[in-house]
């Protein structure tokens, strides 16, 4: 009898083990595109699964996309606050205002809305909002990035320290792209999150000094769809001496969306070189690969035998295993390999225990593993125990009456040599008397 179990996982990373490399071990290959961005990660972002990458573990300075986590956090900090609550914005906000940052165009005693406040961090890159937003939630300009770094660590950010809410350089001011990829994909499942980052333009309350609103804009995004890259639906740029041209945008065709984040694209090339990289990425992949399953679901992989077990297993997957291939890829070429924990498996076995990995490969390259726990205990059949203790029981038996048919068989020869001995000397003696 045969038992079907589902795999069960280890959530990031841990389950799909992602393969990251650079160069052409990337599962997407784009380091022959001519990209001007000196780090970068391409994700997906409902898996979280890394596509290609550049130094994507390096300590980078983020520029403003420091500014994602800024939103996030204060949208998370106002929870149920309407955003349309207003606020007047207090002089502090301006005092220490680096003349150096990015503003939105607010000033001292506008009366704003918050959503204002928050397009006008995220549309324009405005510190003058960071520090607005982060005054209404601490009563100072500068404290709500101790809430950033709090969010940081508690969503898995464990190579990242922020020391202000802009993003201005700071030597300690430091994440990586593995980071900024986890807060993006993190900020994108809220639903307020995800629709500023997504604004091309927005106008605000009306404000003395501009009696219409302020009209924010992505400019980014707007150059992005100026260029023709329609795919890039939401950036967040940054632009400091450290980060040079950064940028974080997320892109969507027919089927999938991806995630791509780079820094360090130099001042002296092309104006947007940044934008330029991303839009070359995301036509490349929609132009070039596909989402396909390298297996079906429920289909048995391999059945494992358990040594006493009530039952053996069949691995097998509840879920389709999707990757990324070429347009043009051969579903022969896709290999299925499971690598055993051990050499036998022995019932009883705990729950959650380790059997080993499924490896997928196309042409020879690793595109995922997965590692195989079973998710429940493996019993111990004691009827297969007794049927095994009974075998060898026989087989003790069966050698015991072997000994003792040839112990007879001794006996007997003995006993016939000593009889037929004894009779022999009956008849000399028979002889001598006669």
């Amino acid at each position: 009898m045969k038992q079907k179990i589902v795999l069960t996982f280890l959530l990031l990373t841990a389950t799909l083990l992602p393969i990251k490399a650079d160069g052409n071990h990337d599962l997407i290959p784009i380091y022959d595109l001519d990209l001007q961005s000196q780090n970068y990660i391409l994700v997906d972002p409902k898996t979280g699964q890394t596509l290609a990458e550049k130094n994507h573990d390096a300590s980078i300075h983020p520029a403003s996309i420091t500014k994602v986590l800024t939103v996030i956090t204060a949208i998370e900090a106002l929870g149920e606050t309407s955003l349309d609550t207003l606020y007047t914005i207090p002089p502090e906000v301006f005092e220490g205002l680096d003349p150096i940052a990015s503003v939105a165009g607010f000033q001292e005693g506008d009366q704003v809305t918050l959503n204002d406040l928050l397009h006008g961090i995220m549309l324009p890159s405005g510190a003058d909002a960071t520090r607005a937003i982060s005054s209404y939630l601490t009563q100072d300009p500068e404290k709500l990035v101790v809430k950033m770094n709090r969010l940081a660590q508690r969503i898995g950010m464990k190579n990242s320290h922020f020391v202000n809410t802009s993003g201005l350089d700071d030597p300690k001011h430091l994440t990586t792209l593995d980071d900024l990829a986890l807060l993006l994909r993190y900020a994108l499942e809220n639903p307020t999150f995800e629709s500023i980052y997504k604004t091309e333009t927005y106008l605000t309350s009306s404000t003395p000094s501009h009696p219409n609103g302020i009209e924010l804009t992505n400019e980014s995004l707007s150059v992005a769809h100026q260029k023709g890259y329609t795919m890039i639906k939401g950036a967040k740029s940054g632009t400091t001496d450290l980060a040079e041209r950064a940028l974080s945008s997320v892109a969507e065709d027919a089927s999938q969306s991806y995630i791509f984040i780079s820094t360090n694209a130099p001042f002296e090339n092309r104006l947007y070189t940044q934008v330029i990289d991303h839009g070359t990425v995301y036509q490349h992949v929609i132009e070039n690969y596909q989402y396909v399953p390298l297996l079906y679901k429920n289909t048995t992989i391999q059945t494992i035998p358990i040594k006493h077990g009530r039952t053996d297993f069949e691995i097998w997957f509840k879920n389709d295993i999707m990757s990324y291939l070429p347009k043009d890829y051969d579903p022969k070429d896709i290999k299925i390999e499971f690598i055993s924990s051990q050499k036998e498996f022995e019932a009883p076995l705990p729950k959650d225990f380790k059997m080993g990995e499924v490896r997928f490969n196309y042409k020879g390259k690793q595109l995922l593993e997965k590692e195989v726990i079973n998710n429940e205990i493996i019993k111990l059949s004691y009827l297969k125990v007794a049927f095994e203790a009974s075998k060898i029981i026989g087989f003790i038996l069966a050698v015991g009456l072997g000994i003792l048919g040839v112990v007879y068989l001794i006996y007997r020869q003995w006993k016939d040599y000593r009889d037929h001995k004894y009779y022999l000397k009956k008849l000399d003696r028979r002889s001598r008397k006669d």
